[in-house]
């Protein structure tokens, strides 16, 4: 997202573009700052992004077991 900001300047950016960035974004967590949901560390860390990218057996069986 920084470098679309850094790209256009002191430009506005249309909607549609800022939309899709933030929806693709996969930045991952710190995970020293997850929640403490119950989960699994590491499912947690998988789902911090807003882009959540994971196979979907694996989805199943998470929320199978919880």
């Amino acid at each position: 997202m920084q470098q679309l900001i850094d790209a256009i300047g002191p430009y506005e950016i249309p909607k549609e573009q800022i939309i899709k960035e933030l929806l693709m974004d996969d930045v991952k967590a710190d995970k020293a700052r997850l929640p403490k949901t119950g989960c699994n560390l590491e499912w947690e860390h998988k789902m911090s992004s807003i882009c959540v990218n994971c196979n979907s057996n694996e989805v199943h069986n998470i929320l199978y077991i919880h």
